[in-house]
């Protein structure tokens, strides 16, 4: 498993596959180092939820496996979002403080 940490750029639509009717969707992150870069990721059902509450700008940690499979002769990478995890800003941490002060 691979973590991967940056910052929120967009969700990706959310599809149907297979006989069951099953969904996946998917999420744009850009990691901060010296040279930035845009990771897409793909999420199954269960995660959907997460990547739902999450709003540009937000720092992320995800931790992802990439796979590649082959089809027709030609080669095609996932990288599958494990574990999503929000990390709270300065900002957001005084939001809370203020919610809570009586």
């Amino acid at each position: 498993m691979q973590k991967f940490t940056g910052v929120f750029v967009t969700s990706l639509p959310t599809v149907t596959y297979g006989k069951e009717g099953k969904k996946k969707g998917g999420f744009v992150i850009q990691t901060e180092e010296k040279f930035p870069k845009k990771v897409a990721f793909t999420v199954f059902e269960a995660k959907l939820p997460t990547i739902s509450l999450l709003a540009k700008g937000d720092k992320v940690e995800v931790d992802a496996t990439v796979e590649s499979r082959e089809w027709n002769e030609k080669w095609f990478t996932d990288v599958i979002a494990q574990n999503v995890v929000a990390k709270a800003t300065e900002k957001q941490y005084k939001k809370v403080e203020e919610l809570f002060q009586v």
